[in-house]
């Protein structure tokens, strides 16, 4: 009966960690690579153009980091901005229906190097 609870707790440990590895990056929306990529799944050129412009737009507002290094240990891919400054580079653009696109910019891996 011991190793039946143990089994059983195990199990729901690795559910619970898969569920939260796996979270959804959109949430009640869908997100998307590229422009082309957006229309291929159906919405109008209008739509996925000017989510993509808004993601934009509210990625130049993002403060920058002081240096690479700093953006890299919070950001996959980071890019430079100014002489001495560094912001992530978008992944990804989310989109849901009744809401302004998001930028995405993506999540750092699990392991034990950082996740470069």
């Amino acid at each position: 009966m011991k190793k039946i609870i143990i089994a059983l707790v195990a199990i729901a440990a690795g559910f619970l960690g898969y569920k939260m590895m796996a979270k959804d990056e959109c949430p009640g929306g869908k997100a998307f690579e590229t422009v082309a990529e957006c229309q291929a799944s159906g919405l109008t050129a209008d739509v996925c153009s000017t989510s993509f412009k808004t993601a934009q737009e509210k990625s130049a507002s993002f403060k920058p980091i002081e240096s690479m290094e700093q953006c890299q240990l919070r950001y996959p891919h980071c890019e430079q901005k100014g002489p001495t400054a560094f912001v992530p580079s978008i992944h990804k653009v989310c989109i849901v229906a009744g809401k302004p696109a998001e930028p995405l910019y993506g999540t750092l891996g699990m392991n034990i190097a950082g996740g470069h």
